[in-house]
């Protein structure tokens, strides 16, 4: 038998897989639920930036002096804007589910999602306004 390290090296690994798997797999486990619990403030705060920015858009004491068809686009666009940000949520919780993950990528959908479903429907309202 020729022996050489990188023999014994993957023999070595070989013997010891089940060990290996099991720690990789706990540790990755542990370490997208630490991710998780991590990524819950963020998550609010692109919220609440999403809501701020589309409300610097959606200026009320201005909106109306512009032309109603500028009204109409930028309420659309801020509609869709709000409207991307769930989906995109949505879109990444089904891809990571769908992988076998362990941890579910679940977060608070009130914190996430009240304000700006609020402003999607009022920015619809005001599309629909400017229409008329």
């Amino acid at each position: 038998m020729v022996c050489s390290p990188v023999g014994d090296r993957c023999n070595r690994i070989i013997m010891h897989e089940h060990k290996y798997s099991y720690l990789l797999t706990h540790l990755l486990s542990y370490l997208l639920t630490y991710f998780v619990w991590q990524m819950v403030p963020m998550m609010e705060s692109i919220a609440g930036e999403l809501c701020e920015r589309v409300m610097r858009v959606i200026d009320f004491r201005t909106l109306f002096s512009s032309h109603p068809e500028d009204v109409k686009r930028r309420a659309e666009d801020a509609k869709q804007t709000m409207d991307l940000w769930r989906s995109a949520y949505l879109d990444m919780r089904a891809r990571i589910e769908a992988a076998g993950c362990d941890a579910r990528w679940e977060f608070d959908r009130k914190k996430l999602f009240e304000n700006t479903e609020c402003i999607a429907s009022v920015c619809q309202d005001i599309a629909d306004i400017a229409q008329v």
